[in-house]
């Protein structure tokens, strides 16, 4: 008598849920490790543009109103409305520009929702903040990024996480 070497049904059906239920919680902890990764990316690029700020007022006694006037690496600049805007990647989803000339604003298109804020007038510190959109991600980014499990603080609707 021959036996038949295969899987049953029901064996076959247990192993495409085991796949699905692991496949569910590893692909949202993929997309936020890649988005925190993303935005991580911007950190030195935002310290870079603090000291440069500092350098800046340093020599010129007021801070720097257009990003192209400081001493910091870009990919390329933008055109038209943002003419004042640094793109850190060759794609020109990394940017950074100087905003109401208080702060820097450095964001990824990619990942809507978060941004990476350093204020230098009148105070100096930096901070995430998580926005409208996809707001939970955001959080998560910020809470990982930051190392605190709440909100700085909040403003129009965002919360705020201090990085330094």
């Amino acid at each position: 008598m021959q036996k038949n070497a295969g899987f049953t049904l029901i064996e076959l059906l247990v192993v495409v849920l085991i796949i699905g239920i692991l496949a569910g919680v590893a692909l949202p902890q993929y997309q936020v490790a890649v988005a925190k990764t993303r935005i991580a990316a911007l950190i030195p690029m935002l310290r870079s543009i603090q000291q440069a700020q500092e350098r800046y007022y340093m020599e010129h006694g007021s801070y720097a109103q257009d990003i192209r006037d400081l001493d910091v690496t870009c990919s390329s600049y933008g055109t038209g409305v943002h003419e004042k805007w640094c793109y850190l990647d060759g794609k020109g989803y990394s940017t950074a520009h100087l905003d109401e000339g208080r702060y820097v604003v450095a964001t990824d298109s990619r990942i809507p929702g978060v941004g990476l804020y350093y204020f230098y007038s009148p105070q100096s510190y930096a901070s995430c903040y998580a926005f409208y959109g996809n707001k939970d991600m955001a959080t998560r980014i910020c809470k990982s990024l930051s190392g605190r499990s709440e909100p700085s603080g909040t403003v129009i609707g965002a919360d705020v996480y201090r990085l330094w």
